[in-house]
């Protein structure tokens, strides 16, 4: 109803079957992937469909995911980065193989939410396999060209506390804006 009212296409696809549940390949096709299936291929393909039917304006991509879909929002950004324009990841952390391959062609605006108490996805990441929430910032901050420090807003919401880290000054207007979830879960 939203999008009908506001005007934007809105497409949420699903990932393969793995063991019973879905998932996103979030490295590079090759021999690390956790299954066979083609995501980024998939999402390209889709995209490009998508664009050949409907009035797509590509300055306005976004792709958001949550969990392992937050974590293949990072990976779009890199390796899809000629057609998604920013990303906002729930929950989800950025791979040491994606940082490593990594080819932003744009400044690209991230959003991330986060808890400090996700055990699924923690927060200080997962050493030599995922980047703490901390270097996934530093890392978009350094590919935006974001320099100042951050704006920090302390908001209290039903006895939540979330400290809500602003950037800007990047290249290209673009932004980076961080959610912490004080002592929040894999949610």
């Amino acid at each position: 109803e939203v999008a009908e009212e506001d005007g934007f296409i809105l497409i949420y696809p699903q990932g393969t079957r793995l063991d019973g549940d879905p998932h996103w390949n979030t490295s590079l096709p090759g021999g690390d992937n956790k299954s066979s299936a083609d995501d980024y291929g998939f999402v390209g393909a889709m995209l490009d469909d998508l664009s050949l039917n409907y009035a797509i304006d590509s300055s306005r991509v976004y792709a958001a995911g949550y969990s392992n879909g937050g974590d293949f929002t990072y990976t779009l950004a890199c390796f899809l980065s000629d057609k998604i324009t920013a990303i906002a990841s729930v929950s989800g952390l950025m791979w040491e193989g994606t940082v490593r391959d990594c080819e932003v062609t744009h400044p690209t605006t991230v959003l991330t939410i986060h808890g400090t108490g996700d055990r699924t996805r923690p927060y200080d990441g997962w050493e030599e396999y995922m980047l703490s929430i901390e270097q996934s910032i530093s890392f978009w901050n350094d590919q935006n060209n974001i320099t100042e420090a951050p704006t920090v807003t302390n908001i209290q919401d039903g006895g939540t506390n979330i400290l809500r880290y602003d950037y800007f000054g990047g290249d290209g207007g673009s932004i980076q804006r961080h959610y912490k979830v004080i002592g929040g879960g894999h949610i």
